[in-house]
């Protein structure tokens, strides 16, 4: 791989203040944001419905800088009023409803701690308070403060039963198993039988609707597949995590079928759920994942980043630093690095067939999507202090 070959089929802009030569690149360790705008034009993003932003783990400081950036422009230059965020769909989607009764839930405490908890999305939230900006979620687990709050009370409650009048052992297995599933998760230890029984309530309630598209049934529709979810990761943790990735999709398939047909939307989520092709490197896993789906569906550009090095916090532990593993030598992400690139814009459609994104990998590099951003230098997110 010479130089020539990097530049004219991997680099379109390259972040940084100024630089005029390969040499000057060297030494520089800022994201220069100021530049997005540029990028974005070039990108030609106002052609497209949807633009997917990612990260390689979450707790990734760099690219939610990034991110936000792009977000912000996409929002106050290109139209885009929809963002749907990889956290609780049902909690997301009732305080969207804006019932007055709700007022006192914010959109950022029913939104994982990874963006809800850090500096660097910051922007992204005071975009949504000023108005000029919805979020939305699709993931399908049920951790949200709005339904944890409500996982026992009438909202739900008139959910299930608002066409029929239920038997008191109905009302007591709504009661039982809904809370179980929202406040234990994987630890519900709700029986086989009362599962079965709950299944078959959710789809009596479901009867009573002529649309289908109603989100009182699809908020139903989520549930009980939640539940499903829950129960198969008892058995086996790698066919939950692809009960998610196809319950992920449903969702986001859902918003853009009904409350956001036509309309520009960002997704946001780790590159496992939003990146076109990622899936192909997890053996014997979901068939497609977000990203796949809008590929394949909607006019989509993708812009996600791809690390080199440094360090992010850990999921289970936000105080604990993890080190990033460092790409094998033959892959793109170390070219980059070897020829001193902090940040760089790569063109999947002009790499080269036989140029490796990810280690063991053999297919077209255009799979992956459209644009990766390479960034040498990762660096933890920054937690918000309270």
């Amino acid at each position: 791989m010479n130089y020539k070959i990097i530049h004219i089929l991997v680099i379109i802009f390259i972040f940084f203040n100024t630089v005029k030569s390969t040499a000057q690149i060297q030494g520089v360790s800022k994201f220069d944001t100021s530049n997005v705008s540029n990028l974005l034009n070039q990108l030609k993003v106002d052609s497209f419905q949807i633009v997917l932003l990612g990260e390689e783990n979450h707790y990734d400081g760099v690219a939610m800088k990034i991110n936000q950036k792009i977000i912000t422009e996409l929002v106050q230059k290109h139209g885009f009023k929809t963002l749907l965020i990889e956290s609780d769909f049902e909690s997301l989607y009732q305080i969207n409803l804006q019932d007055k009764r709700e007022k006192e839930y914010s959109v950022n405490q029913n939104i994982y701690n990874c963006w809800s908890k850090v500096v660097e999305a910051v922007p992204i939230f005071e975009l949504e308070k000023k108005g000029l900006l919805q979020i939305y979620g699709f993931d399908s687990r049920l951790h949200g403060r709005f339904i944890q709050n409500h996982s026992q009370d009438s909202i739900y409650y008139r959910l299930f039963f608002s066409n029929f009048t239920p038997t008191e052992s109905e009302k007591q297995l709504f009661n039982h198993v809904f809370k179980s599933i929202v406040s234990l998760e994987f630890k519900d230890t709700t029986s086989e039988s009362k599962r079965t029984d709950f299944f078959q309530l959710i789809e009596k309630s479901q009867s009573f609707y002529k649309d289908t598209l109603s989100i009182q049934y699809y908020s139903l529709e989520n549930i009980k597949h939640y539940l499903k979810q829950i129960c198969i990761e008892k058995v086996s943790s790698l066919n939950y995590m692809i009960a998610r990735e196809e319950n992920m999709v449903r969702n986001v398939a859902y918003l853009l079928k009904t409350k956001f047909k036509n309309e520009k939307v960002i997704l946001l989520g780790a590159n496992i759920h939003v990146q076109p092709g990622v899936i192909n490197l997890n053996e014997n896993y979901a068939k497609i994942n977000c990203g796949d789906y809008l590929k394949n569906s909607h006019k989509t550009l993708s812009i996600l980043p791809v690390n080199y090095s440094g360090k992010r916090r850990s999921v289970s532990n936000i105080q604990k630093l993890i080190k990033i593993q460092k790409p094998k030598r033959n892959l793109l992400a170390s070219i980059l690095h070897k020829l001193n690139y902090q940040f760089a814009v790569i063109d999947l459609s002009k790499i080269n067939k036989y140029n490796l994104i990810y280690k063991n990998e053999v297919i077209s590099p255009k799979v992956y999507g459209d644009y990766l951003i390479f960034i040498d230098q990762t660096e933890p997110s920054t937690l918000i202090q309270l």
